[in-house]
């Protein structure tokens, strides 16, 4: 099954519900809704380059009237949202048409309940998806092609898509209807896209207070709500928006946030709680809660609780991590003595906790949440109609919340994923990244700037999406960088004796700006955006890399990079150019990530297909990914 986002993390809908396919975004602003202030703009999207207006009021307008709505009628646009709002009573009957289209009954009836689906339209959308992506072993195939096909037949037919639904509530916003903020609540559960949860979540943490001042009385009435979504949401409504001064918004809401943190009956909630009071909020009573969920943490949720421990313990800090071992036979079932080693790190931490608690102030520490928990992996395989991707990323409930693939003509050498709706596919000899939809569609080219020679010769190397939104690319004359919207702000063409050098193996952008460079002599050095050599930084030696391969090199601390060599995995301070920290050897792999908890992701290329391995900085293995898929090749994995 393949959940959204804020749906994987929040357990959010009946229980007949609890997966719904991720659908691509919706178009770019973020206007509010119903009488919502407007989102952030760090949310907007690039806007369509195909399009005649970029105005967002426009291009909703636009989307709505080709669907066959009516932008000025806000009545009928609540209309639109109540309709795609399931009760049980309709769940029943939903589930009960979609049982018919299995194999076992007679064709015409199979086709019959098919076209009832398709005219129950938009209520029907959410227990189809569950359907079409049931990748269980007792999947019936049939229904998974008839609920394809519906899906198909019900969006082209209905405008039931992710961006008409983010339309509707965008405009619904401007129109500031009174009764646009409840029906958009009772319609949340079955939003068609995580990124269409995410606007209605950033537009009620816009409005947290009423009025007065005061905490909004529908969202601590909703904190209540049988439905995990809502509370979730609304917890998260009411608990972010602080400043530096006043973290928690609502300071009298700490207790029943801490108390919902150690009680509520969904465990995603109890989690996402317990890290946001503690990242957001500054709330010094939830690090003792949050300890006390690892026994029951996913894998995503323990990179993001240790993320945040460690930052708080600093040199302090336990070296136990949570384990999440798999049986290489049994992939999908984690060993039974995890829980009882999740209990013995727990217990590692509470004993840290129990003497570190008198001596901690939460809001004088940079406690930052950079990861979401979440894990990606990139294969290739070569058929007769030539290079075929595929990107799969699961959430942190483990399970599979994105996928896409495309069949490219250049060859892609490396791939990245940016934020929740566009893949970044660098490609051979075209000198270009090319920027994907989630259907693979292709909706942009950003052109690599390099200089006549070196674009005849393009050798790239790797692209990556860095903390603060932007693009950097890697190739073996140099690096580029570009903002969120494809604009260059950042050259570097590598010359020796005035001709381009073509040595660079690899290269990794400091979050100081300054720019790490690893040349085909085993050389390692700093550089400014000038290409001067950096003072204080000067060049050092490592071991070697397979000077065809992908660009290995990645910063793993304020004075430190990890690379991946070509027998080994080493650690390296900038400063003195010694080997320090991570070391791994006897192994060949194409991928290397520090993570926030200071474990070590990468392949184990000595196992086919490669395992993904994750390591203590002792040695201790605490996680292993393995691949089903027999024929392909790994491109690239990564928690992000």
């Amino acid at each position: 099954m393949r959940l959204p986002r804020l749906l994987l993390s929040a357990g959010l809908v009946p229980a007949a519900l609890a997966a719904v396919v991720v659908a691509q975004a919706p178009p770019p602003p973020v206007p509010p809704v119903a009488g919502l202030p407007a989102a952030k703009k760090a949310e907007d999207k690039p806007a369509d380059k195909k399009a005649k207006t970029t105005d967002p009021v426009e291009l909703d307008k636009q989307a709505l009237t080709a669907a066959g709505l009516k932008p000025d009628d806000p009545a009928g646009l609540i209309e639109y949202l109540k309709s795609r709002t399931l009760n049980d009573a309709d769940l029943g009957k939903i589930n009960d048409l979609i049982k018919k289209m299995g194999g076992e009954n007679k064709f015409d009836d199979r086709i019959a309940a098919q076209d009832q689906l398709v005219q129950i339209g938009g209520k029907a959308v959410a227990p189809l998806r569950i359907a079409a992506k049931d990748d269980s072993a007792n999947a019936d195939p049939e229904v998974v092609y008839r609920a394809k096909q519906a899906i198909r037949r019900m969006e082209k037919e209905k405008a039931l898509g992710a961006d008409i639904t983010a339309a509707v509530i965008r405009t619904l916003g401007r129109s500031k209807d009174p009764q646009a903020l409840p029906t958009v609540l009772g319609f949340l559960p079955l939003a068609d896209s995580p990124a269409v949860v995410d606007v209605i979540q950033e537009a009620l943490r816009e409005t947290a207070a009423g009025p007065d001042g005061k905490p909004n009385d529908l969202l601590v009435k909703a904190l209540g709500d049988e439905n995990a979504l809502r509370r979730r949401v609304a917890a998260l409504a009411l608990i972010e928006g602080g400043t530096p001064g006043k973290p928690l918004r609502f300071p009298e809401l700490q207790p029943k946030f801490v108390e919902m943190a150690k009680v509520d009956k969904d465990p995603a909630v109890r989690f996402v709680l317990a890290r946001t009071l503690v990242a957001d909020a500054r709330v010094k009573d939830a690090v003792p809660v949050l300890i006390d969920l690892m026994p029951d943490m996913t894998r995503g949720q323990s990179w993001q609780a240790e993320e945040l421990l460690v930052q708080i313990a600093g040199k302090d800090a336990p070296p136990e991590r949570c384990k999440h071992t798999r049986n290489q036979s049994s992939p999908d079932k984690e060993l039974a003595s995890n829980k009882q080693s999740r209990e013995k790190t727990r217990d590692a931490w509470k004993k840290w906790w129990d003497g570190a608690k008198d001596k901690t102030d939460l809001t004088k520490i940079d406690v930052r949440q950079t990861m979401k928990g979440h894990f990606a992996v990139v294969t290739q395989f070569w058929g007769g109609v030539g290079q075929q991707i595929a990107v799969t990323e699961y959430g942190t409930d483990d399970k599979v919340r994105l996928t896409t693939g495309f069949q490219v003509n250049n060859s892609v050498l490396d791939v990245a994923l940016d934020g929740a709706d566009r893949v970044l596919s660098l490609e051979y000899g075209a000198a270009q990244v090319s920027v994907r939809d989630l259907s693979g569609k292709v909706a942009a080219t950003w052109t690599i700037p390099v200089d006549k020679n070196a674009r005849n010769n393009f050798q790239p190397k790797g692209v990556s999406v860095r903390e603060n939104g932007n693009v950097f690319v890697v190739h073996a004359n140099g690096v580029a960088e570009f903002d969120k919207d494809g604009k260059e702000v950042l050259k570097y063409n590598r010359e020796v004796n005035k001709q381009p050098a073509y040595d660079l193996v690899g290269a990794t952008r400091l979050k100081s700006g300054e720019i790490v460079l690893q040349l085909n002599t085993n050389k390692v050095m700093v550089i400014d955006e000038k290409g001067k050599e950096v003072d204080g930084k000067k060049a050092f030696n490592v071991g070697s890399q397979n000077q065809y391969q992908k660009s290995l090199i990645q910063q793993s601390g304020d004075d430190s990079v990890l690379v991946v060599e070509q027998n080994q995995i080493m650690e390296y301070n900038l400063k003195t150019g010694k080997a320090e920290g991570t070391k791994i050897q006897n192994v060949y792999s194409n991928v290397g990530q520090k993570l926030p908890n200071g474990n070590v992701l990468y392949s184990d290329n000595n196992y086919y297909p490669p395992r993904i391995v994750e390591k203590t900085p002792k040695g201790e293995e605490v996680w292993a990914f393995y691949s089903r898929d027999q024929n392909s090749n790994l491109i690239k994995a990564m928690v992000r």
